[in-house]
This record gives C-alpha cells, structure tokens and sequence, in this order.
C-alpha cells in the first residue's frame, strides 16, 4: 500500500493470508469483519478496529483512530515488530486483545508521537522496547486490569476503606482515575479481584530487550539523578539491557506480575509517572509479585512533578503480600509510599534499596520486610525503616570493610643446616634487625671480622704473622 493509497477490507477473505506490504499507505477494516490473519510489514497507517482469530503482526504503525483503537485476536498472539505511534497529540489510545495469546512489543512504542492511553489485555504481555504514553499504561491479564463496583460495596462504603482505591473511568479514551479516598458509585472501578489479593494474578508482564538502547533510557536517566543521585545499575553497564516505561499525565499499572525474560536476570526496569499538565497526581501500580519467577537485574520508579523544583509527586502503590525481587539495586521515589505486607528482596550481598519520599509525606512499611545489606532513606542509610528492620540479602551477611590481609613470611626453599658460624651470622644478622625497629636507628653488623666455615679471615692471618715474627726474633 503506497503512500496515499487506502486498502479497504469489507469481506472476511479479502486479502488471503493478510499479508500486507506497507509503504506508508493506509488500512481500514469494516465493522464486523473478523480476518483469518494479519502479516504487515513495513509503514503502515491504521484507520479502524481489527479483529483476526489468528496472529496479528504489525510493521510501523500509526494509530489515526480517534479517540480509540482496538485491535483483538480471539486465537493468536499480537507482535509489534516496528514503532508503534498515535497521529494526534492526546487522541489516540490503543487497546490491544488476546484472551488466548501473547502480546509482544519489539520496537519502541511513542517515539514519533506518543498514544494516550494503552491498554494490553492478555496472558502473557513481552516489553522488549521502551514505551511512552501521554495518559496511562495498563497492562493486564485476559480480564482486564479493573471492575465496575458492586452495590454491595458501594454501601459498605468500599472506597473509604484504607487500602482500597477506586477509580472512574474515561469511556472513551480507556482512562482510569484514582479518586479520592471516600468517593465511590456504582459507576467507578476497582482492580480486579484477579490482582487484588492475588500475589500470582493471571496477568504476566516479561521485561526483555531487542538489542538497542532504548529512546527514553536517557530521560529516565536525567530523572533518576534529580531523585537518586545517580542512574540505575545495568548488568554489565549497558543501557541494551535497560527498558524504561513512561507515561506524563499520570499511570503506568501493571495488573499482573513482573519478571526478566531472560532466566540469567539481566534487564533494569525504569518505570516513571511524570505529572506535566494533568491535575492528576501521578502514580505507579504494580499488581503483583515483581521476580519471583526469574529476577530483574535492577527496579526502579519514580512519580514526579516536573516543575522548577523537579518534586516528587504522586504515589508508588504496591498489591498486598506480594514480594518485590532484584538482584542488584532497586530504588523508589514517591510522594507516598505506604505498602502493605509486601517483601523487598535484593540477591546481591552488595545491592542497595533506596526510598526518596518527602519529609512529612506518608511512608509506611506495614507488615512487610526488608531483606538487603544496604537501605537508604532520603539518602541517609538505615537498618530500621517503616516500622521494621532490616535483614540480610538473599545471599549473605552485610558486607563490610575489609582489613588488609596479613602479609605472609616469605617460605624459603628448604636448603642444608648451617654450619654452627653461619648459624652465628644469621643469629646476628636477626638481632640486629630486632634492635633496628625496636629503637629506629641505624646499624649494621660487620661480618668481616667473624670467621667463617672458608678458613680464617684476614686480620686473623695478620696477628698470626707477627706472633711468628716476634717468636724469631727472640730466639
């Protein structure tokens, strides 16, 4: 499909094997029209919904669809195999389907112009590139991230309950709203039972890469800094192996549980929520346990006010019970962090959990557990936070300083016993250098006039000559 060329698609088999070769044309699916497959490659420009009972797999793609894009496959899985983008500032969102399958993500997501709101329904969701949003991300398992509130829990007041949230919902753009504690009708949200409660939700969220750097490793970079002082650590100390999750205005949720694709734990997860213009408070959900499976090399989130003073912003929330696993370092920087039952675990005795929450914002560890060598709080280490103290890291005590090692005496090679002078030698030799470091002054022993095993020295032959002498003489 060239550029300003459509293909439009009104019957089920229209295009055969859905392949399709893109050269920044565009492409329109009727309503009701489920296709067998999609197999793009190349530039492509999306105009409407599609919906296949197999594999979709996209090229670039532009989503032009206003305010929403939903793409389901009843049967396959869904790959992005190059950028995925919106057309419009703030006007397109995605909704991506896969009761049955995966979804994967091998190209950056919004580097061109960003998508609103993503929402990835499905059993296993592939983060192999970086991803920024200009509302929200949610990545949830096949029954979504949220649910409508019952009547029941409406009158029981379910949204003032402390440690319950409720949200309303943007219908239209798939936005979800924290509201205040207290609020709550039967036409708001609440998270799915599924991740509610649920240390292992259905939902699984795998962090990878796909060889490059990502597009927003620097950004996040510049972020951390202002929070941590420093960046995230990177196995290997290569930003290939960073994925870094963006969205300005206010969420990134993650419905589901978090581990490494790779079962040698190499990938640091970045994820920030920027607040910019949206009067939203920021915030980051994480659903489940985080690398109970395969372990991150690093984790790290940030919610943030970018403003003249950079603040933090917002809040880090965190499903009750869960555990939080890295092997290096993780770092969070919140305006209020207050979970509850939950464990943070590093592997390495080196790896360092570090906690930014402004001064006199709510911070909490209730119920839960620290196990690492190293804890920082506003910068200052600690061994007791929240309420608790911490352990050890999952592979050993806290390392310390070490003293320098003793220097071991040199071991001769075994020679003869000395004879009864040179053993006289060595015995003065041996005090003398006692005497040296006992009064630090110099001296030194004059082993020319000891004799020796080789005969007599020569002051000895001297005094022997003029005895002789002196014998003649007087005879």
């Amino acid at each position: 499909i060239s550029n300003g060329s459509t293909l439009s698609v009104t019957a089920t088999n229209s295009i055969g094997a859905g392949n399709i070769q893109g050269s920044g044309g565009s492409l329109t699916v009727a309503s009701g029209i489920a296709l067998a497959q999609i197999n793009a490659t190349g530039t492509l420009r999306l105009l409407s919904d599609v919906t296949t009972s197999g594999n979709q797999t996209w090229g670039n793609l532009t989503v032009t669809q206003s305010p929403l894009t939903t793409l389901t496959s009843t049967n396959g899985n869904i790959v992005f195999n190059g950028l995925l983008d919106g057309s419009t500032s703030k006007s397109n969102s995605l909704l991506v389907l896969t009761p049955n399958g995966n979804v994967t993500f091998n190209n950056s997501v919004g580097s061109v112009m960003p998508l609103n709101v993503l929402e990835v329904d499905a059993s296993r969701i592939n983060i192999n590139a970086d991803i920024l949003t200009s509302d929200q991300q949610n990545y949830c398992g096949i029954a979504g991230c949220y649910t409508q509130l019952t009547s029941a829990q409406v009158n029981a007041n379910y949204c003032a309950t402390t440690g319950n949230n409720c949200y309303s919902k943007n219908t239209s753009t798939l936005a979800y709203n924290l509201l205040a504690s207290g609020a709550g009708t039967t036409g708001d949200y609440v998270l799915n039972t599924d991740i509610q409660g649920n240390s292992t939700p259905t939902a699984q969220v795998y962090i990878g890469d796909n060889g490059a750097a990502g597009f927003l490793y620097n950004t996040y970079g510049t972020y951390a800094t202002k929070a941590f002082g420093s960046t995230p650590p990177l196995f290997q100390n290569n930003a290939v192996f960073a994925r870094t999750l963006i969205s300005k205005d206010p969420m990134v949720n993650f419905g589901g549980a978090i581990n490494d694709a790779s079962a040698a734990s190499t990938h640091t997860l970045q994820a920030a929520a920027i607040k910019v213009n949206n009067a939203s408070a920021p915030n980051i959900q994480f659903g489940g346990s985080v690398g109970s499976t395969n372990p991150l090399y690093s984790i790290n989130a940030l919610t943030q006010f970018i403003n003249a003073a950079n603040s933090m912003n917002g809040s880090i929330k965190f499903a009750a019970n869960t555990t939080i696993t890295s092997i290096s370092n993780m770092s969070y920087g919140s305006n209020s962090f207050t979970p509850t039952g939950v464990t943070f675990q590093t592997v390495s005795p080196s790896a360092s959990i570090s906690f930014v929450v402004p001064a006199g914002s709510p911070f909490s560890l209730a119920g839960g557990q620290i196990k690492s060598n190293y804890v920082n709080y506003n910068g200052a280490s600690t061994r007791t936070l929240g309420g608790i103290t911490a352990q050890v890291s999952l592979s050993g005590g806290i390392v310390t300083p070490r003293a320098a090692a003793p220097v071991a005496a040199p071991v001769a090679a075994p020679v003869s016993a000395p004879s009864t002078r040179n053993s006289f030698i060595l015995a003065a030799v041996a005090e003398q250098t006692k005497i040296e470091r006992k009064y630090d002054v110099d001296a030194s022993v004059d082993v020319g006039e000891i004799e020796t095993d080789t005969g007599p020295t020569a002051k000895d032959e001297e005094e022997q000559k003029k005895k002789n002498q002196a014998k003649k003489a007087a005879q």
